[in-house]
């Protein structure tokens, strides 16, 4: 008797599960492009995200594009530089601990760093937001290769911050939203992560040259002799400069 109820009620939660499989996204497509510039220890990392939406029109909603970037212990952010540049329109950084810039690489911990763009320039359904970050890599130990390490940086996450909700958009429950995520003031919903295409490697090796343990010997040796050298010439400027000053003394009193 209950069978064709039960078949009913069946076949309208197929229905659903369906449907809601093919519902669209708001937005259609999400590219990243990352460009390395300078070299040393000191690099610039520009960053450009383009995100194209459906259905609704991205001057009417008010959300800022955010970076989550995870860094190795090998190189970091400055907070402080970045924090500089924000009156002149620079982004928002916010870390998930205290950094310590003096720090060598075999003593600093992992970082998670997310920073705040915000809308730069948008036309209807087609958002393109560019940032330029200062990249500092630390001191490293030396090494018995050929004197340089690979530093990498994974690609960066890219999800929205805003101050209001957003029909279609996935809003992160508040315990999986991390401690910088929430540093970030008046946002009402932190979306989940968008499905970005990376155009051009996912991943970025930075060389960084370093001592050579092979040198060591070389090194210790010459700072030795340059010392003695240096202390011996010292000594005998002085000895010199004080030798003619009591032979002025004596020829006056003579």
């Amino acid at each position: 008797m209950h069978f064709p109820l039960l078949y009913f009620i069946g076949l309208i939660s197929c229905l659903n599960g369906v449907i809601s499989q093919h519902e669209p996204d708001i937005f259609h497509s999400c590219t990243v492009m990352r460009i390395v510039s300078n070299g040393g220890f000191h690099r610039n990392v520009t960053t450009i995200v383009k995100i194209t939406a459906e259905n609704i029109s991205l001057n009417q909603v008010s959300c800022r594009v955010v970076l989550t970037q995870r860094l190795s212990a090998g190189v970091y952010v400055d907070q402080y530089e970045v924090a500089r540049q924000k009156p002149f329109g620079g982004p928002e950084m916010y870390t998930s601990q205290e950094m310590d810039i003096e720090q060598p690489e075999y003593l600093s911990p992992p970082d998670t760093e997310l920073v705040a763009l915000g809308w730069q320039s948008h036309s209807g359904s087609l958002l393109q937001s560019v940032v330029t970050l200062p990249l500092h890599l630390r001191y490293h130990r030396p090494t018995t290769h050929d004197g340089y390490v690979n530093v990498t940086i994974s690609a960066p996450a890219v999800s929205l911050a805003c101050t209001t909700l957003v029909p279609g958009l996935e809003c992160r429950p508040k315990r999986e939203v991390s401690t910088a995520a929430s540093q970030i003031p008046d946002v009402m919903c932190h979306s989940t992560f968008l499905k970005c295409h990376m155009t051009g490697p996912k991943l970025l090796q930075l060389a960084l040259p370093v001592a050579q343990k092979d040198w060591s010997l070389f090194v210790s040796t010459t700072t030795i002799l340059v010392s003695v050298t240096c202390t011996i010439v010292l000594a005998y400027t002085v000895m010199r400069a004080t030798h003619t000053t009591n032979i002025s003394l004596k020829t006056k009193h003579t």
